[in-house]
C-alpha cells in the first residue's frame, strides 16, 4: 500500500510541477519557479517516506556514489557562495532530484517502472498542451504574458526543453500502449509544441534522440524482427508529421517579428556569427573566465547572476538587462553545462558527465 501511494505521489507530483503557478505578478519568473520547486520538494519528501522500504532495498551503485559526490561538492560550493540563499536554493533542487531518482528506481524494482514512466510521459504531454493553449489564443493569468508560448512553465524554452527530454518517454509509452491511437495523440501534441516554441536547442536534441531511438531498434534483434514494432513506428511518424503540419498550417495567436519564423529558425540553427548565437558565445567566454578563479568548487549554485555583472562591467554585453542596471537579462546562463562548470566547478561537472556516460552505457 505504501509503495502504491509513493507511485501515485510521483505521478501526481510530475503533473503538479507542470501546472503549479502563482497568479501574483510582482516577480514574473518566480511566480512560476517557486511553486514548482515547492511541489518538487514535497514530492521528494513524502514520496521517500512512503517508498522508504523500496529505497532501502536498493544496492548502492557507482552511479549513486558519484551522485553523492556531486551533492557533497554542491553543498560545499553553496556554503561558500557569495549569495548563500541562491546557493542553498539551487542545491536543494539537486537533492530533491536525486531523491526522486532513487524513489523511481525503488518503485521500478518493485514492478512499478512502467507506471512511473507513463505518469512522467503524461506530465510531458500536459506541459505541451498548456503551451498549445497559449499559442492558440487562450488567455489566463496562469500563463506568462511575454514569453509565449510558455504555458504554465512560463517560458517557451522551458516547454521546448521539457518536450525534448520528455519525447523519448512519450514515444516509449506509445510503442507499448494498449490504447495506441489515444497515446499517439500525445506524440502529435508534443511535436506541435516543439515546433511552435522555435527552440533550436530543443530541435537539435530531439533530432539526436530520434536517431538514437531508431538505431536502438535496428541493433535490437527481437525489435527489428517484430512487425508490430515497425507498424507502430510508421504510425507514430504519421502522428508526428500531423503535429508538425498542424503547428505550421493552423493560424495561431503568436506574434513573431519574421514573416517566416520557423524557416528562419531552421536556417539559423547553427548561426553563431550574429544575433542570439553571437551573444551566447560572448556569455560563454566571459562566464568561463569568471570560473577560472574558482576552479575547485565554482562560484556557488545559482550564483551566476550575482557574479556575472562584474565580469561584464563596462562592456557591451547582450546578457545584461537594458532596463535594470547591473542585472543580467536572465537569472541563469544560456547553457546548463556552462552553469555547471562555473557554479559548481569542473570537478562536479566531470562527475555528472561520468554519471550520464555510465547511465547510457548501462542502458546500451
Amino acid at each position: 500500500m505504501a509503495e502504491r501511494l509513493a507511485l501515485r505521489l510521483l505521478q501526481l507530483g510530475a503533473i503538479a510541477v507542470v501546472v503549479a503557478v502563482s497568479t501574483r505578478h510582482i516577480f514574473d519568473l518566480e511566480r512560476f519557479l517557486v511553486p514548482k520547486e515547492l511541489v518538487l520538494h514535497a514530492t521528494a519528501l513524502f514520496g521517500a517516506l512512503f517508498a522508504w522500504q523500496p529505497i532501502r532495498r536498493l544496492t548502492l551503485t557507482r552511479i549513486d556514489k558519484l551522485l553523492l559526490g556531486y551533492l557533497l561538492l554542491g553543498a560545499a560550493s553553496a556554503l561558500l557562495a557569495t549569495n548563500r540563499w541562491f546557493g542553498l536554493r539551487a542545491f536543494a533542487v539537486s537533492v530533491s532530484a536525486v531523491l526522486i531518482l532513487w524513489i523511481a528506481r525503488g518503485l521500478s524494482e518493485a514492478g512499478m517502472g512502467r507506471a512511473v514512466l507513463n505518469g512522467l510521459a503524461l506530465a510531458v504531454v500536459v506541459a505541451a498542451m498548456t503551451s498549445l493553449l497559449q499559442a492558440y489564443g487562450v488567455y489566463t493569468h496562469l500563463f506568462a504574458l511575454n514569453r509565449a508560448p510558455g504555458g504554465t512553465l512560463g517560458n517557451r524554452n522551458f516547454v521546448a526543453h521539457v518536450a525534448a527530454f520528455g519525447l523519448p518517454l512519450v514515444l516509449l509509452a506509445a510503442m507499448r500502449a494498449k490504447r495506441f491511437l489515444f497515446v499517439s495523440c500525445g506524440v502529435a501534441i508534443v511535436f506541435a509544441a516543439l515546433i511552435l516554441t522555435r527552440s533550436r536547442a530543443a530541435w537539435l536534441a530531439s533530432a539526436a534522440m530520434l536517431l538514437i531511438f531508431f538505431v536502438a531498434i535496428l541493433i535490437c534483434a527481437p525489435l527489428r524482427r517484430d512487425r508490430q514494432t515497425w507498424r507502430r513506428i510508421v504510425a507514430l511518424a504519421l502522428f508526428a508529421a500531423g503535429g508538425v503540419a498542424a503547428a505550421l498550417l493552423i493560424p495561431n495567436a503568436l506574434h513573431w517579428r519574421s514573416d517566416n519564423p520557423y524557416l528562419e529558425s531552421v536556417q539559423g540553427i547553427t548561426n553563431y556569427g550574429e544575433g542570439s548565437g553571437r551573444g551566447r558565445l560572448i556569455q560563454y567566454e566571459r562566464s568561463l573566465r569568471m570560473g577560472l578563479g574558482h576552479m575547485l568548487l565554482g562560484i556557488g549554485p545559482g550564483n551566476w547572476p550575482v557574479e556575472y555583472p562584474r565580469q561584464a562591467a563596462g562592456r557591451r554585453d547582450p546578457s545584461m538587462s537594458d532596463t535594470e542596471g547591473g542585472m543580467t537579462f536572465n537569472p541563469w546562463p544560456s547553457s546548463d553545462w556552462i552553469a555547471n562548470i562555473v557554479e559548481r566547478g569542473p570537478t562536479a561537472t566531470v562527475l555528472m558527465l561520468i554519471v550520464f556516460a555510465m547511465i547510457g552505457f548501462t542502458a546500451l
